[in-house]
C-alpha cells in the first residue's frame, strides 16, 4: 500500500517580539515627518512675520515719504510769502519734527530729540536766480538778468539711506523794477556770508548792506535806474590783489539788472624757507604772484647791507593772499624778473603754492643760487693776495635792488646766495674798480659766475691789480 504525503508551506506565526519591531520602526517614521511638518511650519510662520515686517517697514517708509513731501511743500509755500530780497539770500539747514515743526537744532540734524517722538527730518532750502532766456543761474552767466528766483527746498531723514532725496522747487517773480545782482567768487567757486552794500544816486533809497547767499549772490531789487556802487569791507577778506576795502560800479535802466561780478573771500598766508644749492640757507624777501591778479607782491625787506643786515631762515606774508583755487608761484626776490622759471628758461620750476581760505598758511621752500667769487689783489700773471674789506655793490638789473658789501676774509661776498636773476656786480680797492653783469641762472650757481680771471669749482676769480682785465681807475661802486 502505497502513502503519498503532500507538504505545504505555512507562514510563520509572528512572534511579540516582531510585532515590537515593526512598531517600533513606524514610529521613526511618524517622529521624521513631524519633524518636516514643525520645519515646515516654521518656515511658513518666519516667512509671514516677515512680510509683515517687510509690510510694516514699507508703510513706515510710505509715511516718511509723504511726511517729508508735505513738509517741502510747507516750506516751499513759506518761500513763495517772503520777499524777493529775503529769498535771494536763503540758505537754510533746519531739523523739524513729523509736523514741520523747527526743533531749532543745528545740523546735522540728530536721530531723535529729547520730548518729541517720530522722525527728525533735515531741510535744506536755497533761492537760486535764473535766466528765463537760457535756463541757467543769472549769477554764472553774464549779461543776463534775473528773470526770476527758483527756490528749492530738499528733505532727508535717518533712514533715507542713499536714495535720492525729497525735493520741492518753486518760483518767485521779482517785481519789475530796476536790480542790482552782485555775485561773489574766489576764481571758481561762490563766497557766501559777505556783507555787500550798494549805494546809488540821489533818487534812490538809502544805501543796503545784504549778505551773499549759497550761491554767492545777492540781489538788491526796486532801485531806481542810475549810477551804483557795490563795496564790501568785511575783517579777514581780501580781493585778488590782497585789498579789504573794494569798491565796484555799475548801472542799469528801468527794467533791467545791473550786475557786478566780485573776487572776495577769507584771506590765507604763504610761508617760505630759504636754501641755497638744495642747502638750508637764509634770505630777505620772497614774491608770490598768481595768473589771477594784477601784479605779482613782495614780502620782506632787501637787506641794504649785506655785511651788516640781517637774513632769516623762514618768512611768511602778511594775511591778505587771495585764496584762488589755483597754485601761486613762490620765490625770492622782489618782482617778477627774479622768477626762476624766466631766468632759467623754464629749466627751474617755481613751487607751486595753493592758499585756502582762512586755512594754515602753506609751505614753500625756495632757492638761492650761490654767487662764488674770490677777489685777488694782482692781475692773471702775477695773482697777488686775497683782498679783504674791497667795498662792492650787488644790483639786481631786473628789480633795482641794491645790496652793498665789503669782502670778507676769503675775499667773498658776506652772503653768496641771491635771488635768481640778472645782476650787476661792482668792486673797488685802492683806487682801482672793476664791473661785470652774469645771470644767476642755476641752483649750483651762475653757469658763468663774475669773474675776468677764469672760474675754479664754480668760484669766479676777480682781479683787481694793475693790468687786470676790466679793472680801472676808480674809488666808488654806484
Amino acid at each position: 500500500m502505497i502513502r503519498t504525503f503532500s507538504t505545504k508551506a505555512h507562514a510563520p506565526t509572528p512572534t511579540a517580539r516582531s510585532i515590537q519591531s515593526i512598531v517600533s520602526s513606524e514610529r521613526g517614521i511618524t517622529l521624521i515627518e513631524v519633524l518636516i511638518s514643525a520645519i515646515i511650519v516654521a518656515a511658513i510662520s518666519i516667512a509671514t512675520f516677515t512680510g509683515f515686517d517687510v509690510s510694516s517697514a514699507a508703510t513706515a517708509d510710505e509715511r516718511s515719504h509723504s511726511q517729508a513731501d508735505a513738509i517741502a511743500q510747507q516750506w516751499e509755500e513759506r518761500m513763495r510769502g517772503m520777499q524777493v530780497s529775503d529769498v535771494s539770500v536763503l540758505n537754510q539747514t533746519l531739523c523739524v519734527d513729523e509736523k514741520g515743526v523747527d526743533l531749532g537744532v543745528g545740523a546735522p540734524c540728530p536721530v531723535s530729540v529729547a520730548g518729541t517722538s517720530g522722525t527728525i527730518f533735515t531741510v535744506q532750502t536755497n533761492g537760486q536766480f535764473v535766466s528765463d532766456a537760457s535756463g541757467t543761474s543769472s549769477c554764472s552767466a553774464a549779461g543776463q538778468s534775473a528773470d526770476y528766483i527758483q527756490t528749492t527746498t530738499t528733505v532727508t531723514w535717518p533712514s533715507l539711506g542713499s536714495r535720492p532725496p525729497v525735493t520741492e522747487t518753486g518760483i518767485v517773480t521779482p517785481p519789475v523794477s530796476g536790480e542790482l545782482l552782485v555775485q561773489d567768487i574766489n576764481g571758481a567757486n561762490p563766497v557766501p556770508g559777505v556783507s555787500v552794500t550798494e549805494t546809488g544816486p540821489a533818487t534812490a533809497p538809502s544805501s543796503q548792506t545784504k549778505a551773499t547767499g549759497a550761491s554767492g549772490c545777492v540781489i538788491f531789487t526796486t532801485l531806481p535806474a542810475g549810477d551804483y556802487t557795490v563795496t564790501a569791507n568785511q575783517n579777514g577778506y581780501v580781493d585778488k590783489d590782497g585789498k579789504q576795502n573794494v569798491s565796484y560800479a555799475t548801472s542799469f535802466t528801468t527794467g533791467s539788472t545791473g550786475k557786478v561780478v566780485m573776487q572776495y573771500d577769507r584771506a590765507g598766508t604763504i610761508a617760505v624757507s630759504y636754501k641755497s644749492n638744495g642747502a638750508a640757507s637764509t634770505g630777505d624777501a620772497f614774491t608770490v604772484f598768481n595768473t589771477g591778479m594784477t601784479l605779482e607782491r613782495s614780502f620782506g625787506t632787501p637787506v641794504a647791507n649785506m655785511s651788516t643786515g640781517t637774513y632769516s631762515a623762514a618768512a611768511s606774508s602778511s594775511t591778505t593772499i587771495f585764496p584762488f583755487p589755483s597754485a601761486y608761484s613762490v620765490y625770492a626776490g622782489t618782482c617778477s624778473a627774479d622768477a626762476p622759471s624766466i631766468v632759467s628758461s623754464g629749466a627751474v620750476a617755481d613751487p607751486p603754492v595753493t592758499v585756502t581760505p582762512g586755512g594754515a598758511p602753506p609751505a614753500a621752500s625756495i632757492e638761492q643760487p650761490p654767487v662764488n667769487i674770490k677777489v685777488m689783489s694782482g692781475n692773471l700773471l702775477a695773482p697777488g693776495v686775497v683782498v679783504t674789506n674791497a667795498v662792492g655793490t650787488l644790483t639786481d638789473t631786473g628789480c633795482g635792488t641794491v645790496r652793498t658789501f665789503t669782502t670778507t676774509p676769503g675775499g667773498a661776498l658776506p652772503h653768496p646766495p641771491a635771488p635768481f636773476g640778472t645782476y650787476s656786480l661792482c668792486l673797488t680797492k685802492g683806487g682801482t674798480k672793476w664791473t661785470g653783469v652774469f645771470s644767476n641762472n642755476r641752483i649750483a650757481g651762475p653757469l658763468t659766475p663774475p669773474n675776468n680771471g677764469g672760474v675754479t669749482a664754480g668760484r669766479g676769480t676777480i682781479y683787481l691789480g694793475v693790468g687786470a682785465p676790466g679793472a680801472v681807475p676808480g674809488a666808488s661802486c654806484p
